[in-house]
């Protein structure tokens, strides 16, 4: 799963626009991957991150908290390109024991499509976060 994460991560970098929406079930799971976020978010990519507010998103970054289970039960990378409806992907997986998932991973920009509405009707932002610039 995490190479199939870092695969969809790797390709929103390289398009470099659109959307990337990724569940850490808990925002600090985050912090070891704050360097891809950050890459990301300087590619002009879009990032939402989702997962318990045990503390804050980096800056630049659309933070969706929540304490729901299925949140707190999912590991998710899910991106929508602004270019075209070709370059929609998405893994989405459930934990169902110790570390052990099962999930889906998906070209399909109708499923893609299906996924980022659950998530945007159930899980608004809850914080964005501004992008701190140099000269600030």
């Amino acid at each position: 799963m995490l190479l199939a994460s870092h695969e969809i991560e790797r390709y929103a970098h390289r398009v470099g626009e659109g959307e990337l929406h990724a569940g850490f079930q808990r925002l600090s799971t985050l912090e070891s991957q704050t360097h891809i976020y950050e890459k990301l978010r300087d590619a002009d990519v879009d990032v939402h991150v989702y997962g318990a507010g045990d503390t804050d998103a980096p800056a630049g970054l659309v933070e969706h908290t929540s304490d729901a289970d299925e949140i707190l039960e999912s590991w998710f990378v899910v991106f929508d390109s602004d270019r075209s409806p070709v370059d929609a992907r998405a893994l989405v997986a459930v934990e169902t024991g110790d570390r052990e998932f099962t999930g889906f991973w998906t070209y399909e920009n109708d499923t893609v499509d299906d996924v980022l509405a659950r998530l945007r009707d159930r899980y608004p932002a809850t914080r964005e976060t501004e992008t701190l610039r140099a000269d600030d």
